[in-house]
């Protein structure tokens, strides 16, 4: 069983109803992941399209697939922690491609990594792989680290603390943290991988970018 909540928007002063999140289940409910093996999902209701976590989340032990996202996720400033994604897909993150809005939301100890074919172009992030018309802000990323693989035989691949790449008319980061590492890419940023579009205002990267 779901709750949901009635909150007034302070931007429109009109009601807004969210499915509140505070298990894996919910979140993987979110998603979709109907097929994680780790995570049995719960469906949310389908009268709201936006969601808010009301308790911190461990992911320690859990697998979490990836899937696209086209919503609003409001963290409401907790924390998703342990989240450990190893990955052949040429998106990789918390959210493969988002064209929706993510805010309000701390990460803690993350593991992403890319385990595909090290020729092959990806996009890799910790909030998702790629952005497209995106609206990312207040999310934090107190730890952990986004690793690639690079050769000589690496075409392109875009490694961000926040979003590998960006994309789109009026896709925006703002008042974003990263202290995760990022590791073995060809384009790599602390907030963004590229910035094909849009823009980055008001972020702060603290994280080691290293290629080895």
């Amino acid at each position: 069983n779901f709750k949901q909540s009635v909150e007034i928007d302070p931007e429109t002063n009109e009601q807004k109803v969210y499915n509140e999140i505070s298990t894996p289940e919910q979140l993987a409910g979110m998603f979709l992941n109907t097929d994680n093996n780790s995570l049995k999902a719960e469906k949310l209701s389908d009268i709201s399209t936006e969601y808010k976590l009301t308790k911190n989340i461990d992911l320690n032990g859990r697998t979490w697939i990836s899937s696209d996202f086209s919503e609003v996720l409001d963290g409401g400033s907790f924390i998703i922690s342990n989240l450990k994604i190893s990955s052949s897909n040429a998106t990789v993150g918390f959210i493969l491609k988002l064209t929706g809005t993510v805010k309000d939301l701390f990460f803690s100890n993350v593991n992403i990594e890319y385990s595909g074919d090290e020729s092959a172009e990806y996009k890799m992030g910790v909030v998702c792989g790629e952005s497209n018309n995106g609206k990312i802000s207040n999310v934090y990323i107190k730890s952990g680290s986004v690793v690639g693989k690079i050769s000589k035989n690496t075409t392109k691949s875009y490694i961000g603390g926040i979003v590998g790449f960006m994309q789109g008319t009026k896709p925006n980061i703002e008042n974003c943290y990263n202290n995760a590492t990022i590791k073995n890419g060809t384009h790599m940023g602390g907030i963004v991988g590229n910035v094909d579009s849009g823009t980055v205002t008001r972020c702060v990267n603290n994280g080691k970018i290293i290629i080895d």
